[in-house]
């Protein structure tokens, strides 16, 4: 093999002579540039002995930085299999068989077949007959000597420029082939989550609803009933917060594993929710769909799963109800169902199956909770609660004006709704907490209107101390408003701080520290009343209405509430009878010595204040 030292030596990229054509401008578009074409790698096969004129000397004079040259065709080929090459330039002089071979050993391996063969011929070749046999042979052009160096520098970046539009091309081609392997994959990826769960590989809820239609028509047309079972882990949460959210991960996967191992290959195993599962059987009578739900009871009670050294055994509560002829409602409806059935399960105890009926007051309790969260939800956002104030009298001559502050919910009729329609639902569905802040921002705005003498109670809500945020909403309400927070008093049940006794302490003591009164509702209603007051800086108790309902005619409750006042007045705590109805009460209370009473014999709730105009509150 020759190599480069035989010939003057090549220009290095910062030499002057790569320089004077590296600099003649940019490219044309879609071509690459000049500096380009210079690096790009040519191989040179000429004997020098037999070439007219031998090429690579003239290469590296015109300033290409990368040429390689052979004087065999041996050699060529050992080359060729360890570098990577644009152009082959063939100035084999009279030895056209190598010529041939050379151009038979490019063409048939896949490796050099793109490669760009350009041929120098002596020039008595320079016939029809050679330029004939070139282009046959897949040559891409051919120079005849003599050689000269504009002609030889013109063609061969004519040569580099059509490999590099080419490669530019393959490269394009494989790109879009990727793109499109890629966008298939999502497509078919994005296709299996249409209708399947990511984590376990189960059905999701859209190919449930899809089914429970299927089943519809099928009961509707051809009298066939179908089972749906809801499943809902027992304690999920708990795992998720002990282990972490992947071993909870990992527990549903190996739950969706037993439920499928037990189901027939025409039955419909979905994953619906964070720890929910649903399996709808077509074809199946209520004592197949009973014994299918005890099996899948069963298999999740046996299975144990391990994180790190502790063992855990879960329990499921299972919900079954039924898809008949007849049936008119919708997929979600029918889900639903086997939803409030799994929900009794709980409540009865967890780790059970619960038939649907409607019939059942519990199960229609929960329907009805479910109907007033949507009223609920409406009026918060369309504004549609409204506040009630009754008159708080003083008995023993304190001056100034009280009102308690009652709320109700306006629904789309205009009829209004008390806390004994809608309460329960709100705390359900987690909505008591807005309705809470609601009541207090407006009270606190309708206060800052009225006169300096005239005080609100404001009713709280048995969860109130579980919000967090509460708390700093009055607080900014009542700066906002510029009240005195004398003039506020909140009150909350007995029963509210058997929940979390640390957390209505806290409450309790931020709103006293703000200058805000707290009255205890419901006093002598509960086993705890006096360790409360204990405890609790409360400045007011209300007596419970069931001791001054039937006070006139009870002695007993006359002395349970002269014990109750007694016992307030130890503690410098002012007393409020509610539920007061008749003029024999009020006086009888006055005698008893409670400082304040409420009721209808003193003023029912109206929706109105005397001296100030609501309207613009709402």
């Amino acid at each position: 093999m020759t190599t480069d030292r035989d010939y003057p030596t090549a220009p290095r990229e910062g030499d002057a002579a790569a320089h004077t054509i590296a600099d003649a401008g940019p490219a044309t578009p879609a071509m690459a540039t000049t500096a380009d074409l210079l690096r790009m790698p040519i191989l040179v096969l000429e004997q020098t002995e037999q070439a007219g004129a031998p090429v690579t000397p003239l290469l590296h004079d015109i300033g290409f930085l990368n040429v390689e040259y052979c004087d065999s065709l041996h050699d060529a080929l050992v080359v060729l299999d360890r570098l990577n090459f644009d152009l082959i330039i063939c100035n084999l002089g009279e030895t056209a068989s190598y010529r041939q071979q050379l151009l038979h050993n490019l063409r048939t391996d896949h490796r050099w077949k793109n490669i760009p063969v350009m041929i120098v011929a002596d020039q008595d070749e320079e016939d029809f007959d050679t330029l004939t046999e070139a282009r046959a042979s897949g040559t891409a052009d051919v120079l005849f000597h003599p050689l000269r160096r504009a002609e030889l520098m013109s063609r061969v970046f004519l040569a580099l420029n059509l490999k590099h539009e080419h490669d530019l091309a393959d490269q394009r081609e494989m790109q879009l082939e990727n793109q499109i392997r890629e966008l298939n994959s999502m497509e078919r990826q994005l296709g299996y989550l249409v209708w399947h769960d990511e984590l376990t590989g189960l059905f999701n809820r859209r190919r449930l609803d899809e089914e429970i239609e299927a089943a519809i028509r099928a009961a509707n047309q051809h009298q066939h009933t179908a089972a749906l079972i809801s499943i809902d882990i027992d304690q999920f949460r708990l795992i998720n917060m002990a282990e972490g959210y992947q071993a909870g991960d990992r527990l549903l996967i190996e739950i969706s594993h037993e439920i499928r191992k037990l189901c027939q290959p025409t039955d419909t195993v979905c994953r619906i929710g964070a720890d929910e599962f649903a399996v709808l059987r077509h074809d199946a009578d209520i004592q197949i769909g009973q014994l299918l739900a005890q099996e899948i009871r069963e298999v999740i009670e046996r299975h144990q799963i391990e994180f790190g050294e502790l063992p855990y055994q879960c329990t499921a509560s299972l919900g079954l109800t039924m898809i008949e002829a007849g049936e008119s409602e919708r997929p979600e409806d029918i889900l639903n169902r086997a939803n409030q059935a799994f929900r009794t399960a709980k409540r009865q105890g967890r780790n059970a199956v619960y038939l649907y009926n409607p019939l059942n007051s519990e199960i229609d309790s929960l329907r009805k909770q479910a109907y007033w969260a949507n009223r609920i939800r409406l009026a918060l956002t369309e504004n549609r609660f409204r506040l009630m104030f009754q008159p708080i009298v003083p008995l023993q001559g304190e001056p100034g004006q009280r009102y308690e502050v009652l709320v109700r919910m306006l629904d789309g009729s205009g009829q209004l709704h008390s806390p004994a329609e809608f309460i329960k639902a709100a705390e359900a569905a987690g909505m008591i907490h807005s309705i809470d802040k609601w009541v207090s921002g407006k009270a606190i705005d309708i206060l800052s209107e009225m006169d300096p003498a005239v005080r609100f109670c404001v009713n709280l809500s048995g969860h109130a101390p579980e919000d967090p945020s509460l708390l700093s909403h009055i607080e900014g309400r009542i700066q906002r408003s510029g009240i005195d927070p004398a003039r506020l008093t909140f009150e909350i049940t007995e029963t509210a701080p058997s929940s979390d006794f640390q957390q209505t302490v806290t409450m309790v003591k931020r709103l006293k520290a703000l200058g805000c009164g707290f009255a205890l509702d419901d006093f002598g209603s509960g086993y705890n009343t006096f360790c409360y007051l204990r405890e609790l800086p409360f400045n007011e108790v209300k007596i419970d209405g069931s001791f001054i309902r039937h006070l006139t005619d009870k002695p007993v409750d006359q002395s349970l509430v002269r014990a109750m006042v007694d016992a307030a007045r130890a503690l410098d705590l002012k007393t409020i009878a509610e539920m007061v109805e008749d003029e024999d009460a009020l006086s009888l209370l006055k005698q008893l010595g409670v400082d304040y009473a409420q009721g209808y014999a003193v003023g029912k709730p109206s929706l109105s204040l005397p001296g100030v105009s609501l309207d613009r509150f709402y």
